[in-house]
């Protein structure tokens, strides 16, 4: 048995010096013949100034979702979503971990499109809503 241990280790041996062995002659191989030849960059030609060209107009898809509402005592609230969340499966707190910093940002876009003063609002997530995978912000006059 201890003669069966000792030609094992001795043929692992050997066969980890055969594939190092192998694979640094494989390396310089594909070294070579990778750095053997340069290719001729100017025989193609990239300029397409002088040629048709043809603009496409696409619907893409919306990033991001919320319409903001004001509130009667002053702050505004506005539902956010994103269609990268539909059909995940989280937690209410992984939903406002994962929404809840572009939710924010998309708040302030709103309300600096509004006319307002974004920065003069503290911000809050009030709830969330599994099953549209949303949540709901909230903007309070500082």
């Amino acid at each position: 048995m201890k003669l069966l241990f000792e030609n094992w280790r001795k043929f692992v041996a050997e066969e980890e010096e055969i594939d190092e062995g192998v694979g640094t002659a494989a390396l310089g191989a594909a070294l070579a013949l990778g750095g053997a030849g340069k290719a001729d960059v100017q025989q193609y030609d990239t300029d397409t100034s002088s040629g048709d060209q043809t603009t496409q107009q696409v619907d893409a898809e919306k990033q991001a979702e919320g319409e903001l509402q004001k509130n009667e005592d002053g702050s505004y609230s506005m539902e956010y979503s994103n269609p990268v969340t539909k059909g995940m499966s989280m937690t209410n707190s992984l939903l406002k971990s994962f929404l809840g910093l572009q939710g924010k940002t998309d708040m302030m876009n709103k309300l600096f499109d509004a006319g307002l003063d974004a920065q003069s609002f503290n911000y809050s997530i009030t709830g969330t809503n599994m099953g549209t995978k949303s949540i709901t912000l909230k903007a309070t006059p500082k």
